[in-house]
């Protein structure tokens, strides 16, 4: 276990910085979002649907959506609903080279 701990904690370091920078990153009120949730808390779709948005694709993953609003404050309002994290998806697709 004291192992495990060892290799855990550094890789686990080396994701806090990425995941700041993807928090704090500005996008257009009117572009795509990844909206990420909790695994306990209420589902990423049903946070996107009380905040007015609406979820593109015909799949999600366990925990995150891509989703949009035409509607100025989407951002803000999937932040008071509940999702721990809201990216740009431009900003996503850079990064994985799209």
């Amino acid at each position: 276990m004291a192992r495990l701990s060892i290799l855990i904690l550094p890789v686990m370091a080396l994701m806090t910085g990425p995941v700041i920078v993807l928090a704090g990153a500005p996008s257009r009120g009117d572009r795509p979002v990844l909206v990420v949730s909790l695994p306990w808390g209420p589902s990423s779709e049903q946070i996107v649907q009380r905040a007015g948005g609406r979820l593109l694709g015909p799949v999600s993953a366990p925990l995150g959506v891509l989703a949009t609003s035409e509607t100025p404050g989407f951002r803000s309002r999937l932040r008071g609903e509940g999702t721990i994290l809201v990216v740009g998806a431009s900003l996503i697709a850079s990064i994985c080279g799209i």
